[in-house]
């Protein structure tokens, strides 16, 4: 068991709140705790620990933001460009049939307004073409109007990640992120076609994690290193404007942000099915 405590916490709150937790039929595996910067807590049962990586799913929406938010600082991504410049070859089909699709923006894909009324992924996942899928799934209202959690936009979001870049989401952040905190790539599983998923399938640590949330409590410097332009870690965490929800979990409209409908801070906990930042 892996466990160190700052000495001005209490051991019984730890145990409170694990005892609750099972009560709750929820399992943690890990669980740290930062404050100012600094650990106060890091937890794990045996035989996890924090340093241990596995499967994370819609956190890995957190990470796609992060690498628009890289490319976003490079001046390769806008949140106003159209979509139409990143994929000219589908919406140009699209906008005929729905103008609609012509009016849609960057920021409709990373906040997850694109329009559509329920989340596209499950057309998207076993496709010869992911991206083509993407843009046969017809709008039911105007983009930027309606929240539908959708992690088939999280898709759309990692290829235009890879198209501004010229290096795919795993690609960059092992170059951006996770290189310089000296860690290995994480492994990312993809679409049928290869298509990075965006949305779900990083494999991740706690540790990971806190690093990520630290990122964004640091104003978007990691290891006294600009990553985030200033303006950019801002956006990525800020609360959009009130949207009527048409599909997503509780909750989801308090935490859609300009660059993705999920939130950060630096408290990592380790489920077997989810992860809660």
């Amino acid at each position: 068991m892996e466990q160190w405590i700052h000495p001005s916490l209490s051991t019984d709150a730890l145990s409170t709140l694990l005892e609750r937790a099972k009560a709750c039929k929820t399992e943690f595996h890990t669980l740290q705790l930062y404050e100012d910067g600094a650990c106060m807590l890091r937890w794990a049962l045996a035989p996890y620990t924090c340093g241990a990586r596995h499967e994370m799913y819609s956190l890995s929406k957190i990470f796609t933001a992060t690498a628009a938010g890289i490319a976003y600082t490079r001046g390769q991504l806008h949140p106003d460009d159209p979509v139409a410049h990143w994929f000219p070859e589908y919406t140009a089909q699209a906008a005929r049939e729905d103008a609609r699709w012509s009016r849609m923006r960057v920021r409709d894909i990373l906040s997850m307004t694109t329009g559509h009324k329920s989340c596209v992924l499950p057309r998207m996942a076993f496709a010869q073409n992911a991206v083509e899928a993407f843009f046969r799934s017809p709008l039911s209202y105007e983009p930027g109007t309606h929240f539908t959690y959708n992690t088939g936009a999280s898709c759309i979001a990692a290829e235009m990640v890879a198209l501004a870049t010229g290096k795919t989401v795993p690609d960059l952040l092992a170059q951006e992120f996770f290189a310089p905190l000296g860690r290995d790539a994480a492994f990312w599983r993809t679409c049928a076609d290869g298509h990075c998923i965006g949305g779900a399938g990083i494999c991740a640590s706690s540790d990971d994690i806190v690093q990520l949330g630290l990122l964004y409590l640091n104003g978007g410097v990691l290891q006294g290193r600009r990553l985030l332009a200033p303006n950019g870690s801002k956006q990525l965490c800020a609360p959009m404007p009130l949207l009527p929800i048409r599909s997503g979990p509780i909750g989801a409209r308090a935490t859609a942000s300009i660059f993705g409908a999920t939130h950060t801070a630096a408290i990592a906990a380790t489920a077997p099915l989810a992860s809660i930042v």
